[in-house]
């Protein structure tokens, strides 16, 4: 079942209906243009002109940003969907509002097998998605991984830049 808020000014928690349950998400979030299509999970970065955009060329990450949960195409709500991230959904097309967690408990989008509390950095063969391996690089890494996850799949994570 898809779960979906309007974000303010202040953090977001999409609860599980367990008070301070550790495997709710949620944290800040800011709002930007895209500068490509952006698919809900996507690892951004920021371009030279403020815009969220993804590429597989890991060293414009220094730049980055952290994990896509929503915009323009879900009336600017936070999805958090593990079967939606996995689909490839649209969130934002090129020119449009896209919403991006930058820091807290979010859903990004694995390209390989990743395991537990590895440090995620951007993948080299699929934009937008993150991985474990060598890419992981210091001053790129999008966060840590929190639970153990597939290839091409939806993996909980700390967004976290370092």
């Amino acid at each position: 079942m898809a779960t979906s808020y309007r974000p303010t000014n202040d953090p977001w928690r999409i609860s599980t209906q367990d008070d301070y349950a550790v495997d709710d998400v949620g944290g800040t979030v800011i709002q930007l243009e895209a500068a490509t299509a952006l698919l809900l999970g996507d690892y951004v970065y920021m371009t030279s002109s403020g815009e969220a955009a993804k590429n597989t060329t890991d060293t414009l990450y220094v730049a980055g940003l952290g994990i896509v949960v929503g915009g323009e195409a879900f009336f600017d709500m936070i999805i958090q969907d593990a079967a939606l991230i996995a689909a490839g959904t649209a969130v934002a097309a090129d020119g449009e509002r896209v919403l991006v967690c930058i820091a807290g408990i979010c859903l990004g989008y694995a390209e390989a097998t990743v395991v537990l509390g590895a440090q995620l950095g951007p993948d080299a063969t699929t934009a937008g998605r993150v991985n474990d391996g060598a890419t992981a690089t210091a001053g790129q890494i999008a966060g840590i991984a929190l639970a153990v996850g597939g290839t091409d799949v939806a993996v909980k994570m700390l967004v976290q830049r370092m």
